[in-house]
């Protein structure tokens, strides 16, 4: 009885959010496309997450009226949701606990939204602070060597976000961490393989990492600016096409303005280029690292159900400083980088959704980085595009909490990639966007299903046709058919490059994971990876990866 006059409070209260973004990897996100495809919440678009807790409040708000449309197992995620955002929706701290003000033992089991400290007063001013730790054990096992390998991470770390008058709000979090064991194991974490400290040591001992982001938010209703380092999503489908969460974080500046049916979206950000490095006698090593940008902006509109899309582009630029031209949201940036000298690496990008039917969405992209029409379907290398086709299920979820998700990426050859290696789509040689190399094909397939509010477990299965370059024995390319991101066209190589010409490589993934919430803010999560990779040479390479998680924040 105590949560319907609670939901009662809730559709008549609502208040100003606290300023800020909530982070990419919430459950909140998945829960708000599950309702957008189930036509119960309106004016939700998936391309660019993180989104704000003004947005995020906005919505769940919009779906209490509406909660006994829900199933059994998405009303307990529901009121789950309304109590981690009960501020941002109410401006109430009733179900929330703060352990340096009002601690007990008791409230380390309770399920209301745990706060290290948190401060409100009638100023708008608000202050919420966590601690945070997680262990994990990730074990590794090389088929064709018969060796595995086993790694144990700790981490601890906090974060503060805080929020004035309603409009400026900041964010900062850091964590440190601890691996022992192998790091052959420990490299399966994306964190780990692009991280500089942990990677500059060359022992297998104890190693040390460390992790930063923090941002500040001018957040005036339709038009929101910010400056910081923190994870940008931008893509549809399982497999991101433009920025993906696997990505190494960058130091950004960002604008949104959200209108009705209008959105546009522009981010300016320092990333790393091509390194080097050398020994000096007197100074030990020293690195230089090449100045690099990575710029994209998108104009979409939303017209219903029916039909959502947009237009944009993404720029690589290096070897310089801030290119004021590039600092302008509202340039065309293709015939900036002409007037520029043709210096740069430029893409246009076409995107759309449709959610006619219930429960049924359609997702398509069409990224084009270089096009000459006159030289259509003459195999010439420099026409180069990527086109992805996805879509998401959930029409069997009033009968059990299940949903579908289905892609299909094709990337031309020498696609992401440039003739200079500085432009091409990489940060400190990690992929902006897709995991997929150039020339390839990818099917993948997922299973989401939910038999309890707080487990959730997903099936994945992604199958990639790969044209890769020929190599010699010792890994230098004899042949480039445009399969590496890292290498493009050489003025000596070809000018023809069909879609999988090459050597033939073939990768099955096989992927499980089950993410459990015994306790509000408790997390549980056991992830199973299977790697099948048939490559060139007769190689093959079979790999097993498990970790076993536990993550706790108060």
């Amino acid at each position: 009885m105590k949560k319907i006059f609670f939901f009662i409070f809730l559709l008549f209260n609502i208040a100003n959010a606290q300023i800020g973004f909530v982070e990419y990897y919430n459950p909140v996100y998945k829960f708000l496309e599950r309702m957008s495809s189930r036509h119960l919440i309106d004016d939700y678009n998936s391309f660019v997450i993180p989104k704000t807790r003004t947005e995020i409040a906005g919505h769940l708000s919009s779906l209490i009226p509406k909660r006994n449309n829900l199933n059994e197992i998405d009303n307990e995620i529901f009121s789950d949701l309304l109590v981690e955002f009960q501020y941002d929706i109410t401006g109430s701290t009733k179900y929330l606990e703060s352990k340096i003000t009002d601690f007990q033992f008791s409230n380390l089991i309770s399920d209301r939204e745990k706060y290290l400290y948190s401060y409100t007063d009638t100023n708008d001013v608000s202050i919420f602070m966590n601690l945070e730790g997680s262990i994990e054990n990730i074990f590794y096992k090389n088929n064709e060597l018969g060796k595995s390998y086993n790694s144990f991470l700790g981490v601890m770390g906090g974060s503060i976000r805080a929020s004035f008058l309603n409009k400026i709000g900041f964010y900062i979090r850091a964590t440190n961490g601890i691996v022992k064991g192998d790091k052959e194991a420990a490299r399966f974490k994306d964190q780990l393989n692009r991280n500089y400290k942990f990677n500059e040591f060359q022992t297998d001992q104890a190693t040390y990492f460390d992790e930063t982001e923090g941002y500040l938010l001018a957040d005036f209703d339709y038009v929101k600016f910010s400056i910081g380092r923190n994870r940008n999503i931008l893509g549809y489908g399982i497999e991101k096409s433009i920025l993906s969460n696997s990505a190494p974080m960058m130091d950004q500046l960002g604008l949104q303005i959200n209108y009705k049916f209008l959105s546009f979206t522009w981010m300016h950000a320092k990333i790393l280029g091509p390194q080097n490095a050398y020994s000096d006698s007197t100074f030990g090593t020293i690195r230089t690292i090449t100045d690099k940008y990575f710029v994209t902006h998108r104009l979409a509109f939303d017209l219903g159900r029916h039909l959502s899309f947009g237009f944009g582009e993404n720029i690589i630029y290096a070897d310089r400083s801030v290119d004021f031209s590039y600092l302008n949201p509202f340039n065309f940036y293709k015939t900036v980088e002409h007037e520029n000298k043709d210096r740069d690496n430029s893409q246009i990008f076409f995107d759309a959704v449709n959610n006619s039917i219930k429960g049924l969405k359609l997702y398509t992209e069409i990224i084009i980085d270089d096009i000459d029409f006159s030289k259509l379907g003459t195999g010439w290398y420099g026409n180069q595009a990527l086109i992805n086709l996805a879509a998401y299920s959930t029409q069997l979820n009033d009968i059990i909490p299940i949903d579908f998700k289905m892609q299909y990426l094709r990337i031309d050859p020498y696609f992401y990639s440039h003739r200079l290696a500085k432009n091409n789509f990489t940060n400190d040689d990690v992929p902006l966007g897709s995991s997929i190399e150039p020339n390839s094909e990818s099917f993948i397939f997922e299973i989401n299903y939910r038999p309890y509010y707080r487990l959730d477990l997903s099936l994945n299965f992604r199958y990639t046709n790969h044209g890769a370059n020929e190599l010699n024995e010792e890994g230098t390319i004899l042949v480039n058919h445009g399969g590496d991101i890292l290498f493009g066209h050489r003025s000596f190589d070809s000018i023809n490059a069909g879609l999988l010409e090459g050597v033939k490589e073939v990768k099955r993934v096989f992927s499980f994971e089950g993410v459990y919430e015994p306790i509000n803010n408790y997390f549980v999560r056991l992830n199973v990876k299977y790697i099948n990779n048939d490559l060139q040479n007769n190689i093959r390479v079979n790999d097993l990866f498990t970790s076993v998680y536990l993550f706790v924040k108060i």
